[in-house]
């Protein structure tokens, strides 16, 4: 749940910069490439913890697309 948090409060930290300054959405689309990974692994983590297979986030996603 923190990871989460933190996570949204620096992607707000990065929303607010760029709605002043057009240039940081060069270090928000880097931001949001190295966090891909660890979000994917704790989503799917949290899954097997509720004895789901990660195969429902490859629906949930499907679905969003």
């Amino acid at each position: 749940m923190t990871f989460f948090l933190v996570n949204m409060l620096i992607s707000a930290v990065f929303f607010a910069l760029e709605a002043f300054y057009l240039t940081t959405w060069k270090v928000e689309v880097i931001y949001s490439l190295l966090i891909l990974l660890p979000m994917l692994s704790l989503t799917v983590r949290r899954l097997h913890d509720t004895n789901r297979s990660a195969w429902w986030y490859v629906l949930v996603i499907k679905n969003f697309i």
